[in-house]
């Protein structure tokens, strides 16, 4: 039995999925496979689809170590360098509050539906942007507005946040729709980040 949770769509071509998990460049996946730890580490690390739901405490040593670590080779140990990083980063985004606000659609929840997201994404960040906490992550919320982020359905222009034309979900646009326009507060360190996401990610 599996039980499947927190899924996403991705398209991935087969090429890039044998080069990440360590297959011949021509291999065919053919009915369905059970991949062993570590090549299932390498796939969840490298498309950063760790859970986020269930983050362990993480003191500031573990933190410097986790930025050290997690550069490095893809393996499983890289794990656990993600999920301290995500925790640390979403502990000081609250700064000891339990409850927060979406930077995106600007709505106040309780903490446990925040999380600590990149607004540009990890694997096209340098060593310094990977590094750079108040600048490259912000707070947004898991009902939605992560999501349509990451999708490129939303994005910040000129501190206000505006909408895709393809974003067409009648589900979607009831969540987001009336937050379309807000002016977001973007700090001085996270406007170069917002205005990659904009050129690079935005589906104009």
């Amino acid at each position: 039995m599996y039980s499947l949770d927190e899924i996403k769509s991705l398209d991935i071509s087969y090429e890039e999925f044998n080069k990440i998990v360590g297959y011949k460049q021509n291999n065919v996946i053919q009915g369905f496979t059970v991949m062993d730890d570590e090549k299932s580490g390498l796939f969840l690390d490298y498309f950063g689809l760790r859970s986020e739901r269930h983050i362990e405490e993480v003191d500031d040593a573990a933190l410097e170590e986790a930025l050290l670590n997690i550069d490095g080779p893809l393996d499983r140990k890289a794990a656990g360098w993600h999920r301290k990083e995500q925790s640390k980063a979403r502990k000081r985004l609250l700064q000891g509050r339990t409850e927060g606000a979406c930077q995106l659609c600007g709505r106040r929840m309780t903490a446990e539906f925040l999380i600590a997201a990149h607004i540009k994404r990890r694997s096209e960040c340098n060593d310094q942007e990977k590094r750079d906490f108040d600048g490259v992550m912000m707070l947004a919320c898991r009902f939605g507005c992560d999501y349509l982020f990451e999708l490129g359905l939303i994005a910040v222009n000129e501190k206000r946040l505006v909408l895709s034309p393809g974003l067409k979900d009648k589900v979607a646009l009831s969540y987001i729709s009336s937050s379309a326009g807000r002016e977001v507060i973007v700090t001085s360190r996270q406007a170069q980040y917002f205005t990659w996401h904009l050129a690079n990610r935005f589906a104009k």
